[in-house]
């Protein structure tokens, strides 16, 4: 599945796409992936712990840079109002500041994405 991005507590380290939730739920981690042909390939996949990982969710949406917004990133206006994007699945995307005002995110030309609890904002 793409689009999650997931926080390996131990090796303090995040990885872009090499992981998905398979249809039973749990965690997995991809280790390779082979085309035999238009039609068939190969997938080696190995069972993550959950309780290893931080797993977050990539929106549809990037901000006013092009950077991509996962759940958790923090995100700041321009008046210098940071917020943490969150998801629900009553409300989708949102941002929630410090004092708990929520920002809708369908206006991201407003916001750039400075960070997360993770790691400095890279694009990927």
């Amino acid at each position: 599945m793409e689009g999650l991005r997931v926080w390996d507590k131990f090796e303090k380290k995040m990885y872009y796409d090499e992981f998905f939730i398979g249809t039973d739920g749990e965690l997995y981690r991809l280790l390779s992936y082979n085309n035999i042909d238009e039609e068939k390939y190969i997938v080696n996949l190995l069972p993550a712990k959950i309780s290893r990982y931080i797993v977050m969710q990539r929106s549809k949406i990037k901000d006013r840079c092009g950077i991509p917004i996962y759940e958790l990133d923090i995100i700041q206006d321009q008046e210098g109002t940071k917020y943490k994007v969150r998801y629900s699945d009553e409300a989708g995307f949102y941002g929630l500041n410090e004092n708990n005002e929520r920002c809708n995110l369908n206006t991201l030309e407003k916001y750039e994405c400075v960070g997360s609890d993770y790691e400095e904002i890279s694009v990927h």
